[in-house]
């Protein structure tokens, strides 16, 4: 995807656009980065924010994981059409597939984001570390969690760009 098409034909980037802005907003919480794929741990109430299972890449693994499990439902449902078909399913097939990989890459943007406002920005204990530590070892962690989902971007951008 270039900033060319976007501009002249933003129709055929839509399902890279939608796909990467929902997982970047989901996997973030927001420019506050406030809510997001990490703060789930705050169903189990405020005394489990910031467990190292949700502010860390663990998260970003478990996100991927259902993301690929999707698309694997969706190429098999597709698989299993009648040949004959309505080429209608072509098109939703095509854009399923570019809009779960751009999530994928949106996701991990996202969270990487939030670790890293957690980390520099919002700063806090994590919870659940088998050791205790200063404040400065728990924004490391979180810093580091940030540096390798934005890592794990660049690797998914270059393979998903190459087709």
């Amino acid at each position: 995807m270039s900033c060319r098409a976007l501009v002249h034909t933003p129709e055929r980037v839509l399902p890279e656009i939608t796909g990467a802005v929902l997982g970047a907003a989901i996997g973030s919480g927001g420019l506050d980065a406030n809510g997001g794929l990490p703060d789930l741990d705050l169903i189990a109430g405020i005394g489990h924010h910031r467990s190292i299972l949700t502010h860390s890449i663990i998260i970003g693994a478990v996100a991927e994981s259902l993301l690929l499990s999707l698309d694997r439902l969706v190429l098999l449902t597709y698989q299993h059409l009648p040949q004959n078909h309505d080429p209608l399913w072509d098109l939703l097939y095509d854009w399923a597939t570019r809009a779960s990989t751009a999530a994928q890459i949106g996701t991990s943007l996202g969270i990487a984001y939030h670790l890293g406002v957690d980390g520099s920005i919002q700063v806090a204990a994590l919870k659940g570390l088998p050791f205790s530590a200063p404040i400065q070892a728990h924004q490391a962690i979180l810093l580091g969690n940030a540096a390798l989902e934005a890592g794990d971007i660049a690797k998914r951008r270059t393979s998903h760009f190459k087709s």
